[in-house]
Parts: structure tokens; C-alpha cells; sequence
């Protein structure tokens, strides 16, 4: 039995290895649609961070943007010291970039000054998105 149990981890674990590296060689085709389908975890990133936000920009103007785009799954916004900042996940990995060449420099209409001048700045986040938790 034991013979049995030691093959079936070392089994698990060579099969775990072959499916990472068939994702890693398969990764840089994803913009291509390559891997469509394919689960969104891994270096998929689905979560956007968006700052820069104008010290008087209204927070529905601000929440308005990022609900336009499509494919949305959860937003958050994060006031600090008196700033907005927010992060939106998305379904998918396709549609976060897609929010962050739509939104990216994008100005809302109220505020004013120099974080108003260049726009919100909206980027992937390296933080995976969590509903709940501090500041929410």
C-alpha cells in the first residue's frame, strides 16, 4: 500500500509540473486567444488599480467609468487621507486590460489641478482583488 500511495503523489505532482509548464509555454499566446477558456488565476491578472483620482472628483462619476466596462465582476473604492483610489476585478483577464486602455488617462469632468490635467491613471494591479477587507 504504501509503494501504491508514494507512486500516486509522485504521480500528482509530475502531472501538476507538465500542466505549469504547458501554461508557461503557452502564455504569451493569451493575447492571441490561444489559451481563451483557460481559468483566470496564475499571471492572468483580472484586477485593475485605478488612482490619480482628482482630490474633488466625485466618487459616482469616478464608479460610473469603471461600471461602463464590460465584463465587471466586483469594484472597491479605497478613500486614504483624503484620496480616491479604487480596484475593479474583472471576469477576466482580456476585459481588465481592455479597462485600462479605455480608462487610462481618462479625465472626469469634475476636479480640477494637476492629477486632473493628466487623468485617472488606471493600470493591472499585482494584487489580486479582495471583496471585503480593510478600507472597504
Amino acid at each position: 500500500n504504501m509503494g501504491a500511495g508514494g507512486n500516486a503523489a509522485g504521480y500528482d505532482m509530475s502531472s501538476h509540473k507538465r500542466r505549469r509548464d504547458e501554461y508557461h509555454a503557452g502564455f504569451g499566446m493569451g493575447d492571441m486567444g490561444g489559451h481563451a477558456g483557460t481559468s483566470t488565476n496564475g499571471n492572468q491578472q483580472t484586477t485593475v488599480y485605478v488612482s490619480n483620482v482628482p482630490v474633488n472628483a466625485g466618487q459616482e462619476e469616478v464608479e460610473q467609468l469603471i461600471r461602463s466596462q464590460p465584463a465587471l465582476r466586483d469594484m472597491k473604492i479605497v478613500s486614504k487621507k483624503g484620496r480616491l483610489f479604487c480596484f475593479a476585478d474583472f471576469h477576466n483577464s482580456q476585459s481588465a486590460a481592455a479597462a485600462v486602455q479605455a480608462l487610462n488617462g481618462r479625465r472626469v469632468s469634475s476636479g480640477s489641478g494637476a492629477e486632473w490635467e493628466s487623468g485617472i491613471k488606471v493600470q493591472l494591479s499585482s494584487t489580486p482583488f479582495r471583496s471585503g477587507g480593510p478600507g472597504s
